[in-house]
C-alpha cells in the first residue's frame, strides 16, 4: 500500500501539480498508531504531506492531542472536531463498525445536540 501511495503522490504533483496528503481515517487501511507510524516512515514528507483528523483520531482510540504534537512538522492540514461524549460511548456500545449505517435516533440527537454542547478538548 506504501508503494501505492507513493506512486499515486509522486503523479499528483509531477503531472498535475498537485500536493498530496494523506488522511487516515477511522474505518479505513491507515486508521490505528501503528498503520500512521508505518506511513509516517514509510512516505517521507516530501513526497505527500499529512492530514489528521481530530474525530478520527479520537474514534480509534488515540489522543489528538498527542498525535498533533507528534506529527506537528509533517502536517499540511488539520480536520478539528467535536467529539459528544454521551454520543461516542453509546455508539461505542453498539459495536458497529464505522461505515455501518448510524441508527436516525443517534444522528438526529447528535445533531440537535451539537449547537449547544460543550467543546470534548479543552485546547
Amino acid at each position: 500500500m506504501m508503494d501505492h501511495i507513493r506512486l499515486l503522490s509522486r503523479c499528483a504533483w509531477e503531472e498535475y501539480g498537485v500536493r498530496p496528503v494523506t488522511h487516515p481515517h477511522a474505518g479505513g487501511y491507515i486508521e490505528f498508531e501503528d498503520e500512521i507510524d508505518q506511513l509516517l516512515n514509510d512516505v517521507s514528507y516530501d513526497i505527500a504531506g499529512l492530514c489528521l483528523d481530530t474525530g478520527h483520531l479520537y474514534y480509534s482510540k488515540m489522543d489528538p492531542i498527542k498525535w498533533l504534537k507528534k506529527c506537528r512538522d509533517r502536517l499540511d492540514y488539520i480536520h478539528f472536531k467535536d467529539i459528544d461524549p454521551a454520543i461516542y460511548y453509546q455508539t461505542m456500545k453498539t459495536k458497529i463498525r464505522f461505515f455501518m449505517p448510524v441508527p436516525i435516533k443517534l444522528c438526529a440527537r447528535s445533531a440537535r445536540a451539537s449547537s449547544t454542547t460543550k467543546p470534548f478538548f479543552d485546547y
